[in-house]
């Protein structure tokens, strides 16, 4: 779940983009959208197999969006350590349940619901409900609520400003990650 909140503030994602929705099911981020790279400049291509590698830079490919329903999409590069060891984690993570292996994978959700233990039947992608149910059981159990916090699909994209804002960004930087 970490992996998924992170992708979705730093990358300013959209719910259906991360996890599709009721009108745009086949929206979610597949398998085949993200890669990793060893390098600043994403040019040099971790494969999944290469254990003990750790990224510099993921990249995730969005296709149809919002803002580009024609397919265009936008690319999301990923480069803060944390962020990108949190989604680094998940995937090879996803490669055990996968059996250590890629083939066949490209469709599948990078965000699956948590009760699949293996990859072998296409897994079923996480809902946003779930996913917020999820982090707002781990907020609230580090005592990170209140009675004015509430977390919702579009908390992300928000959240992703304003922690931009917050660092001293220009609004027409802003802007751009968020593809506004």
């Amino acid at each position: 779940m970490y992996a998924a909140a992170c992708m979705a503030v730093w990358g300013f994602l959209r719910p259906s983009e991360l996890v599709g929705s009721a009108k745009h099911r086949d929206r979610y981020l597949k398998l085949r959208q993200v890669k990793a790279f060893s390098d600043s400049g994403a040019k040099q291509e971790i494969q999944w197999l290469s254990y003990g590698q750790q990224p510099m830079v993921i990249e995730a490919k969005l296709e149809v969006t919002k803002t580009t329903p024609d397919g265009r999409g936008r690319s999301i590069l990923y480069t803060h350590p944390t962020v990108v060891t949190a989604i680094w984690n998940w995937l090879q993570l996803i490669q055990v349940f996968a059996g250590n292996t890629k083939e066949g994978l490209g469709e599948y959700p990078v965000f699956f619901h948590p009760s699949q233990a293996t990859l072998v039947n296409h897994p079923k992608k996480l809902h946003l409900n779930e996913l917020l149910t999820t982090l707002k059981s781990k907020l609230a159990a580090i005592n990170l609520t209140s009675p004015e916090f509430i977390l919702k699909g579009k908390s992300f994209r928000r959240g992703g400003a304003s922690a931009l804002a917050a660092a001293g960004a220009r609004e027409g930087d802003i802007q751009a990650a968020g593809g506004w």
